[in-house]
């Protein structure tokens, strides 16, 4: 009912923590209703309210309305690369494992930045889709259970921005600024900033920063032809699908926003109080009086 009927529901509640409201998110993959959550967690960024206080806060959304924030949430489609084959005039001398060899060698001649920046043939199909996904917090494109690094190759629109050696690539929403984005070493966002966030995943750099791109772009998050490993898409923690050589994420901003029910009149105030009080923001011991110290 959620995917298929979501104008069946008026509003949701939520029990429980941040992962909770992401489930929730993850049900609706179209149209979200208003989402009123109430803080059972620990940290609690997404969940607004306080459920020992229940009864009120549902009779007033019930008999007064709500006010909602519209958060941004990503729109990832895997895109699968379709295998060149043997033109028929070509001739094949040791029969079906020759070709095939011939086929493997033929895919890794190709070039992925060529493919997807250069000039598209008519007759020539590169890529089919192979699933989209909603998502609220961030899109990650890892090296999975693999030792090495991954070799991700990054697309902004009809520009090769940049080829990555490292752990991953996590493309953030502002909401997700504070998850994962957070722990790899990505910068802190309003959640109503209309911006997604680009964070390396331990890179084997010292020059990549972590990037705030518009989000009118869209981002492709690439394996090359030539890598030596698959990479792993996760949506949201979801959804692990293995992406390889060839294969590429498109990401760009969803139709269907997230409509989090807000708390009246505290909506940068909430925000501030959460990153402040929850992560412990720029907490240090104070410097001590000089009289303090006398005696």
């Amino acid at each position: 009912m959620c995917k298929t009927r979501p104008h069946t529901f008026d509003f949701v509640i939520t029990l429980g923590g941040d992962g909770t409201v992401l489930y929730a998110s993850w049900l609706f993959q179209r149209i979200v209703p208003p989402v009123l959550s109430f803080a059972l967690g620990s940290l609690g960024f997404l969940t607004k309210f306080d459920f020992g206080d229940y009864q009120r806060t549902l009779t007033a959304a019930l008999n007064e309305g709500v006010s909602v924030s519209l958060r941004l949430r990503f729109e990832g489609t895997v895109m699968r690369s379709v295998k060149k084959r043997l033109k028929s005039a070509e001739p094949v001398v040791d029969g079906e494992d020759d070709a095939k060899e011939r086929e493997e060698e033929l895919q890794r001649q190709r070039d992925l930045v060529d493919e997807l920046i250069g000039e598209e043939k008519d007759d020539e199909r590169t890529h089919r889709p192979d699933g989209t996904y909603e998502v609220l917090n961030e899109i990650v494109v890892d090296r999975g259970p693999n030792p090495t690094m991954s070799e991700t190759e990054i697309f902004g629109d009809d520009e090769h921005f940049t080829t990555v050696m490292a752990d991953g690539v996590c493309v953030s929403t502002p909401t997700g600024s504070t998850a994962y984005n957070l722990a790899a070493g990505g910068s802190l966002c309003h959640p109503e900033n209309p911006v997604m966030m680009l964070t390396a995943i331990s890179p084997h750099t010292l020059s990549f920063r972590p990037v705030v791109l518009p989000d009118t772009i869209v981002l492709r998050l690439g394996v090359p032809y030539n890598a030596r490993t698959s990479s792993w898409a996760s949506f949201d923690g979801r959804e692990r699908i293995e992406l390889r050589p060839g294969d590429y994420v498109t990401i760009s901003a969803s139709r269907y926003p997230f409509a989090s029910v807000q708390m009246h009149g505290r909506r940068s105030e909430d925000w501030i109080n959460s990153i402040s009080a929850k992560l412990a923001w720029n907490s240090r011991s104070k410097p001590k009086a000089f009289k303090e110290w006398e005696g």
